[in-house]
């Protein structure tokens, strides 16, 4: 399955917990589905967290307590072992949600 990124540089949401940012980008597929990708993890001192760099699916976040990702490469879904991925995503989703809002 093809994956494009959507034109534009990468988006900035703040993070829920703490201090910093992460910065995303958005892609889609050949089906009009719509994915995110954590592309940098700024600020919040020693404690930063880590990050996968795989597609995860913008219809799924939040709906479920593992990040399911998908590899770009080979399609491959796979499980993030990031123990913070989950709340980098849902930080994600409520700065795609608040820019939504502000259109």
């Amino acid at each position: 399955m093809p994956f494009t990124r959507d034109d534009g540089p990468n988006l900035r949401a703040e993070k829920l917990i703490g201090a910093g940012a992460l910065y995303y980008s958005t892609w889609s597929d050949e089906h009009g589905n719509r994915y995110v990708r954590v592309e940098e993890n700024v600020g919040g001192g020693p404690s930063n967290g880590t990050f996968s760099s795989n597609l995860y699916p913008l219809d799924a976040i939040g709906g479920q307590s593992a990040a399911t990702g998908i590899i770009i490469e080979t399609g491959q879904q796979v499980v993030s072992q990031d123990k913070n991925m989950s709340g980098f995503l849902r930080a994600i989703l409520n700065d795609i949600n608040r820019r939504a809002n502000a259109e």
